[in-house]
């Protein structure tokens, strides 16, 4: 089948986006996908990996003020629907793929014009991710943002999505009380475990790096939700006891400025590096310097129902894991028996869970081992994805 995916951002580099279209291409149907391009020299037409990939420019400037506006403003939608319509003529497409909530209303409406099948994938609770972000507190995304409205939104467009697509039972939980007669697929956020390993690079810049004698590790956004000022916390309950500690955090995100600033306060630099964004390619240069992962996320409505794509990452390169009590992230851990939990937020916690495991290699070990052994054999997307490709075998099975 010819499958149109759809996605508010750039692609590459959206990981998630990419696994389940190669997977797609693997099961013998075509994807396409429609996204954004922020430059003009970037192509507007792209055989990715055979993924074929359609992008519209868009200013980055406007794209950011308008794309939490979308409920608000209309120009944003209206530019999405000129350009899904002429996406899926131009390219016959049979599925419409659309990729979190801010694009289903309008994939709704095109796909039933069309007459065509639509698959919901929610990467995100998008209503509690719309709450907790920094300009929907300020008076402006007050004023202008009204979260009430997404949640109404939420409601009324999963009941018209029958497939819909989320990372965790979790969120399939919350999502069926709200729309009972969708069918929910769970489709983890997990590595492609071969595929991860054998496009590791080695990168001499990264690998010549001194850090500490015992390094924390922790990859992704710096938002204010990913929970780094507790990590920052704990480091200064740990540095007199724990000589050579360091955290390396990869990664970046609208806080991170905050998060330096809070560590040079606390004069902390000898003991924090902060490395800005790297792709998962170079990875394996930095874990061979890991001796703990961190997963500090703060816990709310949100977090407690994700499937943070680092954790599997943390468990694909046999580490230990020290994690905050999001739900979906403390079940896999304690399921698994690969690491501790902490009460988000709580400096003091996350510090005796390190300190726990610093005193105990032999635990960090049998830690890293069951980690391993799980994402291995459970959560690796070759596994995980199945939901995906029988979701689209039964659509296929009713096509005319």
């Amino acid at each position: 089948m010819r499958i149109g995916m759809v996605l508010t951002g750039d692609f590459p580099p959206d990981i998630r986006v990419e696994k389940e279209a190669l997977s797609l291409i693997s099961a013998g149907h075509e994807v396409y996908i429609l996204c954004l391009r922020f430059s003009r020299t970037e192509p507007a037409c792209e055989n990715y990996r055979g993924i074929e990939v359609v992008r519209e420019y868009l200013s980055l400037k406007v794209h950011k003020k308008l794309f939490a506006l979308i409920l608000t403003v209309p120009f944003y939608r209206w530019f999405w629907r000129k350009r899904i319509r002429r996406f899926l003529c131009e390219k016959q497409i049979k599925v419409l793929h659309v990729h979190d909530l801010p694009l289903c209303g309008e994939g709704i409406r095109i796909a039933k014009a069309e007459k065509i099948p639509i698959v919901g994938d929610m990467h995100e609770n998008y209503p509690e991710l719309i709450r907790v972000q920094r300009f929907s507190n300020t008076l402006a995304g007050k004023l202008f943002i009204s979260r009430k409205k997404w949640d109404k939104k939420e409601k009324a467009w999963l009941r018209q999505i029958r497939h819909v697509v989320c990372v965790e039972k979790e969120m399939q939980e919350r999502m069926r009380a709200i729309s009972p007669n969708s069918h929910f697929y769970i489709v983890p956020n997990t590595p492609d475990i071969e595929d991860l390993l054998q496009l590791q690079e080695p990168d001499a810049s990264i690998l010549k790096k001194k850090f500490g004698t015992f390094n924390l590790f922790y990859f992704g956004k710096t938002d204010n939700a990913r929970g780094l000022d507790t990590l920052i916390g704990a480091l200064t309950l740990l540095r007199e006891k724990i000589p050579g500690i360091h955290a390396i955090i990869v990664g970046t995100g609208i806080y991170l400025d905050n998060y330096k600033t809070m560590a040079k306060t606390l004069e902390l630099e000898q003991n924090i590096s902060f490395e800005e964004w790297k792709p998962e390619q170079v990875l394996k240069n930095y874990m061979e310097k890991v001796d703990l992962c961190v997963l500090p996320h703060k816990k709310s409505i949100q977090t407690d129902n994700s499937s943070p794509n680092k954790l599997f990452l943390y468990m694909a390169f046999r580490k230990a894991v020290v994690a905050s009590n999001c739900n979906s992230i403390a079940r896999i851990i304690r399921e698994n028996n690969c690491g501790l939990i902490f009460e988000s937020g709580n400096a003091a916690d996350m510090s005796e869970k390190i300190l726990s495991l610093y005193a105990n290699k032999a635990l960090r070990e049998t830690y890293a081992l069951n980690a391993f052994n799980a994402v291995s054999r459970k959560y690796n997307w070759k596994i995980t994805v199945r939901p995906l490709i029988e979701l689209y075998a039964e659509i296929e099975s009713e096509a005319p």
